[in-house]
């Protein structure tokens, strides 16, 4: 919602309506029925909400000179015009302050293969691992699909059995939820007993007892240079030139974090 909030904004200013369509069409590929929309005058250009990992169809339809901005990670990121924000990146760097505190065994929760974003945001926390010396563990990761209640039983499948985990790190706000279901639901405390920290921030994630360390993005600001970027593309098409724009993220430290705890590390 926030994204196509800056969306309207821009859009609205410049006297364009917005029509908004489902790409994942049973009937219609979704590269047919981008192109339809283009090329039978229903549309000048496309903002695309953030593909998963395997459409190749944004790339497809760059080459086709379609008019497209990707608002968010996709598989050809380096074939496509987006505004995105800078998922790996700052990802490491949340990992690097739970590490920063002394955790060493951090769960995480992610969405699994299926979408660009996430596997960005678990090569973060990957990268975070390899550069302070320790050897990552499959076992500590839990696929969730941005779903609260897959990622309660996931992080509860996971702190059970693996009892020396000292922290989670989530890359979704959903998951995060579901994280925290989880833990209350085994009687653990945050963060006297576990670290919790989410990618992705939102009321519910703030407004938590205690709240919860989160990277917070600015969707907002995402959907506004995108659209700007489209109708730069629209009024100049000498300006289509394949670019990416990042929207920086910050870091919000909140009381869900603290060193890791002696009673689950003596099972260490």
């Amino acid at each position: 919602k926030e994204i196509f909030q800056g969306v309207r904004e821009v859009l609205e200013d410049q006297a364009y309506d917005i029509l908004l369509h489902d790409s994942n069409s049973p009937k219609t590929p979704p590269y047919d029925k981008c192109l339809d929309l283009v090329k039978g005058k229903l549309a000048e250009g496309l903002l695309m909400a953030s593909p998963m990992v395997f459409d190749e169809y944004p790339a497809l339809l760059a080459k086709e000179d379609v008019p497209l901005v990707v608002m968010g990670e996709t598989a050809r990121g380096d074939e496509v015009n987006r505004v995105a924000i800078p998922n790996r990146a700052s990802s490491e760097q949340a990992v690097k302050r739970l590490l920063d505190l002394g955790h060493r065994r951090i769960a995480a929760g992610v969405f699994g293969e299926g979408h660009v974003e996430s596997v960005k945001r678990f090569q973060g926390y990957q990268d975070a691992l390899l550069k302070a010396g320790i050897p990552f563990d499959p076992a500590l990761v839990g696929e969730a699909r941005y779903n609260r209640a897959a990622a309660q039983e996931e992080t509860r499948r996971l702190l059970t059995t693996i009892p020396d985990i000292t922290a989670v790190y989530t890359v979704n706000a959903d998951m995060t939820l579901g994280a925290l279901d989880a833990i209350r639901s085994l009687g653990l405390e945050i963060p006297r007993d576990i670290s919790l920290l989410a990618f992705d921030d939102s009321a519910e994630v703030e407004m938590n007892q205690p709240p919860i360390s989160a990277v917070r993005q600015f969707p907002v600001q995402v959907g506004r240079l995108a659209a700007q970027r489209l109708l730069t593309m629209l009024n100049d098409p000498s300006s289509r030139a394949i670019a990416c724009q990042m929207v920086d993220t910050e870091f919000v430290e909140r009381a869900s974090m603290a060193g890791p705890s002696a009673s689950r590390m003596k099972h260490d």
